[in-house]
Formats: structure tokens, C-alpha cells, sequence
């Protein structure tokens, strides 16, 4: 987000980027114990191999939409916010898990 601030310092995007990369790579171990505690074990193996399949997904369709965002904008800016946005979309979504 702050890294694509016009004008902004060197820095300010370093901290920023430093800061993205701590909280994209601080969910996964929290995240990858939820299946075990939500779900039975035989269901838990199969939303994990979901949570793959939809990583892969990602992985191939996240590019190809920043890409198409930059060609489109002109700018970073809008493939950033789709990656803001998906990330807070996903947080809410585990923000309303239960254990049952």
C-alpha cells in the first residue's frame, strides 16, 4: 500500500514491503493447524488438499490479474489493492470460522 505512495522515500517503500512480507509469511502456521482443529481427520485432508488447489489457482491467476490491472492502469496501484483486498477478504472469512 505505502510503497506505491507517488514520490515516495526509499525507505518507506523498504519498511513497507518488509512489513507485507511479515504478515504474508506470519499466516501460514496458524492457518495450516485450523483444518486439523475445525475438522474431522478424513475431511481435514481434503480442505487442506483444497487450500492447495485454490493456492495453485491463485498462483497461476494472481500474475496474469496484476498483469492485466498494470496494462489497464497504467500503475501498480490497482494490482496492490487487488492483493489488499483478497488478503483482507480471506482474513475475514477465517475470522468467522467456529470450532464446533
Amino acid at each position: 500500500g505505502m510503497s506505491q505512495i507517488p514520490g515516495a522515500s526509499l525507505p518507506l517503500v523498504i519498511a513497507s514491503f518488509s512489513l507485507a512480507a511479515m504478515g504474508t509469511l506470519s499466516y501460514y502456521p496458524p492457518y495450516f493447524v485450523l483444518p486439523a482443529k475445525l475438522l474431522t481427520a478424513r475431511v481435514a485432508a481434503a480442505a487442506l488438499g483444497f487450500i492447495n488447489l485454490t493456492a495453485n489457482l491463485g498462483g497461476f491467476f494472481g500474475p496474469y490479474l496484476v498483469g492485466f490491472l498494470t496494462d489497464v492502469t497504467g500503475t501498480y496501484a490497482a494490482g496492490i489493492v487487488l492483493m489488499v483486498a483478497s488478503a483482507v477478504i480471506s482474513g475475514v472469512t477465517l475470522a468467522c470460522l467456529r470450532v464446533r
